[in-house]
Parts: structure tokens; C-alpha cells; sequence
């Protein structure tokens, strides 16, 4: 059991107790009694506080706070018997224990070192909390885009989250001053939960869960009259997240109690903005003053949060204030707002004064620094610059629009050696010394390799005959339509040999001859056939080094000539040459997570029909982009080409006759299909890797 035993408060830090609503020395009628909290170490440096009571314990409830670091459990009907309340505990993560009765009802609140998880079960008349060692990760806070949400895990269990589902159910009310609460009933209180605000909508995001089928919706409650309109539920990737869509001018505040997360709406005052409204993340407390000095409500602040705070002599006056639940942050501005005060920090130091009296000094203090910058003596300093232009840098600092230098500074460029020379005071000589070491850097590079593959498919076939007679006393006449059909000798209607039938592309030949032997004479059939299949596949693989968002080219092909002419008293021609060319231009940008923009133009270039001007030039072109991870691939087709061609060669008349015409006639047939395909792969080069 902790034995130590603080020093009583003070009378004035008694007031400032019973003005917090923290009235521990009275104990109120309940059903239970917290008799003695034990502290004691558990293996893995974990921390285990023993709350042990008159009766049975219940499980209780409660929250945790981020800045400070506190967990704050709450006993329902359950009194405060323990004689200290608060006391030291310097045990692992745990600091002290405090412990507060107010309307009924025992808050114990856990002051840490850092946020962890922690376990809370019941055995019999104890209530026992496990807490997580320093260091452990715990989801009870998070931040985002200038919006800070304090999310309030559920002290039941801290275990590891899995993944199943986020919420259980959504609902929305309407408040009695008119404000929209929309009430998610968290699966586990411990989900993580990110609320911020996004342009004109409310996001809120809960992690590593998916979010029941019957809940994937998008509720109109404009009948409800508030100011929010639509709220949608539905999965983005591995979370779930709550579209709120408000109308007009609007603030929004959210807690969390167990496993219950509200978010409310309502319309802000005219004068403020909905991106001016200021989330209050503090914890909770109540204030309750019947005119008291405005200087004491600060300093029960200052007491509750542990905060430096200054107060000026000129802050006077006496102050009524009721508040209940009310966050501490926002509690302080409502103080400050009442008597005209505002406050400035300075490290970790609030210093509080009337407004009127703060402009004053700040005004005093800017005209200070304006006479110390008019008169404080120049000095000049050479900059060397490395990587950018100088005279880009110079043009930089004399720009007119946007003015660098001070009213008596001065500034040369040496473009020979790259040099700046700045005559300034010396707080703009450091102001330029940390601008230099965010412009002047190295540019980064890309290597652009690509695999350029032009597939081909050819087809060709070929069929034909050929008919000879040849008389047994004249010479061979031969009858064919083929033109890659040769005959041996003659060429007439008689006379010669029997047709020889070839082709010229290496085809096959079938050769029949019917010799009536009482006469000589000979009746030769030629046929011949050709089919080619030919598959052809051309790679080449061109690789190019260029910097970031400048362009680089890759170019292959051949030029061919052609006739300009000029006309006038005299016909002048001239011969130039055009590029036919497969191109590939590549403009790659290094965006700030190390992916790769890039701008890609492709440009295939075929050659057409010969003119009297000389060839067509036939261009297909391919203007795209893409956005790819570093070293990833992207593969840019759709320039395919077919070409059929059917061809018929034959006698005249005899190819023309029904059937027996094929003995007369070649026909040929021609299939080219022609597919182009690049495949790009960026890749950032590192320059640690170069050689210094």
C-alpha cells in the first residue's frame, strides 16, 4: 500500500479545489468505498495498481488524456475513502495517483510519464489496472492538418487492435441549442480515430477496420434543421471513414465516453469562420465562481495544468463564472474573452495582460527592430553558388514584386565564378545563408531505360499450274499463268519439252506427263505451290540519364531525300532530307514521396509511296503520362498496322474459265500484321553513390 503521505493543502489550494469541483474532504452517501490503492511492479516492466474496495467492484469508466498524460477512471456511486488523495507513485510509467469525489461519484486519475495502453479488470472487492511500460505504442491520440482531436480510448481493454469491424452502429441527434451530433458506437474503444477538417466537409477516420454492410450509407437529415446536412459512412482501404457535410458557418467539438464517440455541430458566430474554428483538446473540468478575483480563476488554472503563467499587475476586476465539462484550453479563452485579456507564450511561459497593453509592447518591440535595422552597420559577405545559375539567384534578390533586400542593401553577380556578393546586416546575410541551403542543391536525376519491341507477323502463299502440249515433230507450246513458271525451250503452242515449273521463292512443284507412245506426243501438267509464315520480333533497349523535369530523347531511324522547289523566272530544286524516325521523348518529374511524373511522346514514322516530290512519310503518334513508383514499368502500345493483300495472276480468257481456269491462273495471298510496344522503366538515381 502507498504510505507516504503529502503535506495538507493550503487554504488557498483548498478554495481552488472546491472551485474545480474537486470536493474531496466530503464524502457523499454511496454504496461503495475505495478503502486503499496498492502500487506494485509486474515482469516486463509493466505497472499494476490494486484498487480495493468495500464491496464488490464494478468495472468502471473513464478516459485518457494526451498533453499531460493522464488516465482518469470513474467510480459510478462509489466514495472516497482513502485519507491522503493524492500521493506520490514513482513505479514504472506511473508517476502519482489522484484521487477526487465529486456529485456521487470518484474520478482516480493516473498521472504517467508518456501515454501507453492499459488493461482494466475486476476480482471480487478489487478493481485492478495493468499499465503498459514507457515506450509502448497506444492510439488514444491523433492529429492532422492543423486540427488537433483528443480521442478518449475505452479502459476495458488495450489489446492489441485487430482487424474486423470499426463501429457497430451511427446515429444522429439533434441537440437542444440546435447543434447536430452524430453518435458512433465504436467497436473498441481503443480504435484509433483521426478527426479533421477538410475544406468544407468533416472527416473522420477510424483505423484498422471495416465497417458493417448495413451501415454503408448516406444519411439526409436536413428535416433535422441543424447545421449539418448529409453524413456517409463507407470503407477506404483498410479504415473506415464518416463524411460530415455541414452548411454555413459552422464549429465542431468531439469527445468520447467508453466506446461512444460524439461529434457535434453548430453554427458559429458571424465573425468567426468555419476554418478559423479553434478545437479545444484539453481536459475536462468544472468552475463554479460567485465574483472572484479574475487573478485567482488564473491561477486555478495554472494549478490544474501545471502551466507557467505571468499575470500582469494591470489585470483586475472580479468575475461570476459557471462551467461544467468543459475542456481547460477552452475554459482559459472564455476567462481571457470576458475581461478583454489575451495571452502570448514565450518557450513554456504564458504571459496574460489586457490586449490594449500586449499591442502596445508588440508595436514597441517592431519599432525597436526597425530602428536597429536602420541603423545597424552593413556587412558583405561573398556567397559561393553550386549548383544554380548565379545570375538566376541574383534576379531573384532584385525582383521588385517580391523584395529580399533591405532598404539599403545591395548586391553584385560575378557569372564568371558563379559568385554572389551581398552587402546587408547581418540578420539578412543569415536570412540568405538559410535560403541558399534550400535552393542551391544538387538536381536530382532519372535514368529513363527503355525496351522498344516491334513484333511482326508475315504470311504468304502462293498456288498456280501450267499446261504443255508438245507434238511428237514440232516443238513444245506451253500454257500457264503463272509468272514464276518457266519452261524449258520454246515458247510457242507446240514443240519443245515438257514445262519445267519453279518458283522463284523456293515453293514446291508437282510435274505430270502423258506420252501417247504410238505418236510421241506429250501432255504435261506443272502445278506449284509456296506458303511462308515468317515471325520476326526486333528489340532494342536505349537508356538515357537526364534531370529531374528536363526533357530527354531517344531517336531511331533513317532519312530520306526529297525535291524543293522554287519557282520564279527559272525552275530551282533543291534536295532535302526527312527524318523517318521511331522517337521517344521522356519528361520526368521526381514528385515529393520519390515517384516519377512522367510526360512521354512517341512517334513511329513509316515510309509511304514514292512521288515525284520524293516519299510519304507516314507518322503515328502517341502523347501520354503516367505516374509510377521508382523502378516500376509502364508499357505504351496501340500503333498496330495490318495489311491483307490477295493477288491474281492469269492467262487471259483460259483463267477466266470455271474450274478448269486454275490451271491458267497463280493466285497469292498476303497477311502483315505489325504491332509496336514500349515498355519504360524510371529509375531515381541516389546520389550518395556518387564519387566525391
Amino acid at each position: 500500500m502507498i504510505n507516504r503521505t503529502l503535506q495538507k493543502y493550503s487554504a488557498f489550494r483548498s478554495l481552488i479545489m472546491v472551485a474545480v469541483g474537486c470536493y474531496s474532504s466530503m464524502v457523499m452517501a454511496a454504496s461503495n468505498t475505495i478503502e486503499s490503492i496498492n502500487v506494485s511492479a509486474l515482469p516486463g516492466d509493466k505497472t499494476l495498481i490494486k484498487i480495493h474496495l468495500q464491496k464488490p467492484a464494478t468495472k468502471p469508466t473513464g478516459f485518457s488524456v494526451a498533453t499531460p498524460p493522464r488516465i482518469a477512471l470513474d467510480f459510478a456511486d462509489v466514495a472516497n475513502g482513502v485519507p491522503v488523495s493524492s500521493q506520490p507513485a514513482p513505479q514504472g510509467n506511473l508517476r502519482a495517483v489522484n484521487l477526487v469525489e465529486v456529485g456521487g461519484r470518484t474520478r482516480l486519475v493516473l498521472s504517467l510519464l508518456q501515454n501507453a495502453p492499459y488493461e482494466v479488470a475486476t476480482d471480487g472487492q478489487d478493481v485492478l489496472v495493468s499499465l503498459a511500460p514507457v515506450g509502448a505504442t497506444t492510439a488514444s491520440t491523433a492529429a492532422t492538418a492543423g486540427v488537433t482531436a483528443t480521442v478518449v480510448p475505452s479502459v476495458t481493454s488495450a489489446a492489441p487492435v485487430t482487424t474486423g469491424d470499426a463501429i457497430q452502429d451511427i446515429e444522429f441527434r439533434k441537440g437542444q441549442q440546435g447543434e447536430g451530433r452524430v453518435i458512433i458506437d465504436l467497436a473498441r474503444g481503443s480504435a484509433g480515430v483521426d478527426i479533421r477538417q477538410q475544406g468544407k466537409l468533416l472527416v473522420v477516420d477510424i483505423s484498422k477496420g471495416k465497417l458493417p454492410e448495413n451501415l454503408r450509407r448516406r444519411m439526409d437529415v436536413t428535416d433535422f434543421g441543424t447545421p449539418v446536412q448529409f453524413v456517409e459512412a463507407k470503407d477506404v482501404g483498410a479504415n473506415t471513414r464518416i463524411t460530415i457535410e455541414p452548411k454555413g458557418n459552422w464549429e465542431y467539438s468531439s469527445y468520447q465516453t467508453d466506446n461512444k464517440l460524439v461529434v457535434e455541430l453548430k453554427e458559429a458566430s458571424s465573425d468567426r469562420k468555419p476554418t478559423q474554428a479553434r478545437v479545444y483538446s484539453g481536459e475536462k473540468l468544472s468552475l463554479n465562481f460567485q465574483n472572484v478575483d479574475v487573478r485567482s480563476v488564473i491561477a486555478v488554472l495554472a494549478d490544474f495544468t501545471g502551466m507557467n503563467i505571468i499575470t500582469s499587475d494591470t489585470v483586475t476586476g472580479n468575475l461570476t463564472l459557471r462551467l461544467k465539462d468543459v475542456p481547460w484550453d477552452q475554459a482559459f479563452d472564455i476567462v481571457l474573452q470576458a475581461k478583454g485579456l489575451d495571452s502570448r507564450k514565450k518557450g513554456n511561459v504564458v504571459l496574460v495582460a489586457p490586449r490594449e497593453e500586449l499591442a502596445t509592447k508588440e508595436k514597441l518591440e517592431l519599432e525597436t527592430q526597425q530602428s536597429i535595422t536602420e541603423l545597424e552597420p552593413l556587412k558583405t559577405e561573398v556567397f559561393q553558388i553550386n549548383y544554380q545559375k548565379a545570375k538566376v539567384v541574383y534576379d531573384f534578390l532584385k525582383d521588385e514584386k517580391y523584395p529580399f533586400l533591405s532598404k539599403r542593401g545591395s548586391v553584385i553577380v560575378d557569372e564568371r565564378t558563379n559568385q554572389i556578393f551581398l552587402k546587408e546586416i547581418p540578420s539578412k546575410l543569415e536570412e540568405f545563408r538559410d535560403l541558399l541551403t534550400k535552393i542551391d542543391v544538387p538536381t536530382r536525376q532519372v535514368m529513363i531505360e527503355a525496351r522498344i519491341v516491334i513484333a511482326d507477323q508475315d504470311f504468304s502463299g502462293k498456288i498456280g499450274g501450267a499446261l504443255s502440249y508438245k507434238p511428237s515433230s514440232t516443238g513444245s507450246r506451253g500454257l500457264w499463268g503463272s509468272k514464276d513458271t518457266t519452261i524449258s525451250s520454246g515458247s510457242g503452242l507446240g514443240g519443245g519439252s515438257a514445262p519445267s515449273l519453279s518458283s522463284t521463292d523456293g515453293g514446291s512443284s508437282f510435274l505430270l506427263s502423258l506420252t501417247h507412245s504410238p505418236t510421241g506426243e506429250v501432255l504435261s501438267l506443272a502445278l506449284s505451290a509456296l506458303e511462308l509464315d515468317n515471325k520476326g520480333k526486333i528489340i532494342s533497349s536505349p537508356r538515357v540519364v537526364t534531370l529531374d523535369q528536363a526533357k530527354a530523347t531517344i531517336k531511331q531511324g533513317f532519312q530520306v531525300p526529297y525535291k524543293v522547289c522554287s519557282t520564279g523566272t527559272t525552275v530551282t530544286c533543291t534536295t532535302s532530307f526527312k527524318d523517318v524516325v521511331l522517337s521517344l521523348d521522356v519528361t520526368p518529374q521526381i514528385t515529393p514521396d520519390n515517384r516519377v511524373s512522367l510526360v512521354i511522346v512517341v512517334n513511329k514514322d513509316t515510309l509511304g509511296a514514292l512521288t515525284d516530290a520524293g516519299y510519304i512519310v507516314n507518322t503515328n503518334q502517341v502523347t501520354t503520362q503516367a505516374l509510377l513508383a521508382n523502378g516500376d514499368t509502364t508499357v505504351i502500345g496501340g500503333i498496330y498496322e495490318e495489311v491483307n493483300r490477295n493477288d491474281i495472276s492469269k492467262t487471259p480468257v483460259l483463267g477466266d474459265i470455271p474450274v478448269f481456269g486454275w490451271l491458267f491462273k497463280t493466285k497469292s495471298k498476303t497477311d502483315t500484321k505489325t504491332e509496336l510496344m514500349i515498355f519504360i522503366t524510371p529509375r531515381i538515381l541516389d546520389d550518395r553513390l556518387a564519387v566525391r
